[in-house]
């Protein structure tokens, strides 16, 4: 919604380009054209900002292609957004699809044993893998432990 309050003071910015530029240009700091460009268009703060900040390349007829078509996608995301979030069946179906798709990427057979039947005790040392080493007393006292 951010960026669509944007793209919306750009299209305005479009529509009234000789205006905006004579703004500018006749403006004595970036402040003042600011105020100016609110005062005029009904601009919020953060449209003026964006028009200031807009590069000359972005007045042709090209861009501004590009920026209605990247308005009207973000609106028709922004509808359908509010529609998920209005409708608890979507978001199920959002959440069940998402589940599969999580399924079909990870699933895969049991790794893990199930033992049946009575508990094993299982003290600490079974947790401790078995390893043959060498152990030596060097010259110093100290003992030195070797993993062969």
């Amino acid at each position: 919604q951010a960026r669509a309050h944007i793209l919306e003071g750009l299209r305005i910015a479009l529509d009234h380009i000789d205006e905006i530029i004579h703004i500018i240009r006749s403006s004595k700091s970036g402040e003042v054209a600011k105020a100016k460009l609110i005062e005029g268009y009904q601009l919020s703060d953060k449209q003026a900002q964006a028009i200031l900040d807009m590069r000359l390349v972005r007045l042709t007829g090209l861009e501004r292609e590009k920026i209605e078509d990247e308005y009207n996608k973000l609106l028709e995301a922004i509808a359908d957004y509010k529609d998920i979030l209005t409708h608890t069946e979507r978001i199920d179906e959002i959440i069940y699809q998402e589940l599969l798709e999580i399924q079909e990427k990870y699933g895969d057979k049991r790794r893990t044993e199930l033992l049946v039947g009575e508990v094993l005790s299982i003290e600490d040392e079974d947790l401790i893998e078995e390893e043959d080493v060498v152990i030596a007393l060097t010259h110093n006292g100290y003992i030195k432990r070797v993993a062969t």
